[in-house]
């Protein structure tokens, strides 16, 4: 996957989901791939790159340096695939912009990477199993799985909807 260069001068025209105003998120990627990153930086993404179900360029063109990220490191923090899931979901479901077509290939080829990830990682974090479940259906083109997994990614809301709809009551074997 060839990355748009962090160099490139159309990051400047990419918009933030919130007020969609202009943001420098290379700055945010280069931290990213840095050793200097760590899980306070996630809030940025959230609070800049998404608001409301908002958002912009710019958080189309960190999705492949998301799954960047998640193919050279360790990490199975959920943030890594909640975040590509949740904008992409958003996506469709509002009047949000268009991917630019000089990441647009990069965009779509970041789920597959980000799924592949997700079924290589050696141990899936609680908090991040659903997240990673619905990065791989979203890759498999199936965006209502993917926010049945989004919505149930918590293990206490999903044993809370499994009793509430079919009397199943999980045990300590399944938490």
């Amino acid at each position: 996957m060839s990355l748009l260069s962090l160099s490139d001068p159309r990051w400047v025209k990419y918009r933030s989901g919130y007020n969609r105003t202009s943001t420098n998120i290379v700055e945010w990627i280069e931290v990213l791939l840095s050793d200097k990153f760590d899980d306070t930086h996630w809030e940025y993404l959230w609070d800049e790159l998404h608001h409301q179900n908002d958002v912009g360029e710019a958080a189309y063109a960190v999705i492949p340096y998301l799954a960047k990220y998640a193919k050279e490191t360790k990490s199975s923090n959920w943030n890594i695939w909640a975040f590509p899931v949740v904008v992409e979901l958003a996506r469709l479901d509002i009047e949000n912009p268009v991917i630019p077509k000089e990441i647009e290939k990069n965009y779509f080829n970041a789920f597959n990477i980000l799924a592949k990830e997700a079924i290589e990682k050696e141990h899936w974090e609680n908090e991040s199993a659903g997240c990673m479940s619905a990065c791989i259906a979203l890759a498999k083109g199936q965006r209502l799985l993917a926010r049945t997994y989004l919505e149930l990614a918590a293990h206490e809301s999903a044993a809370n909807y499994l009793e509430s709809e079919i009397g199943w009551v999980a045990n300590k074997n399944d938490l």
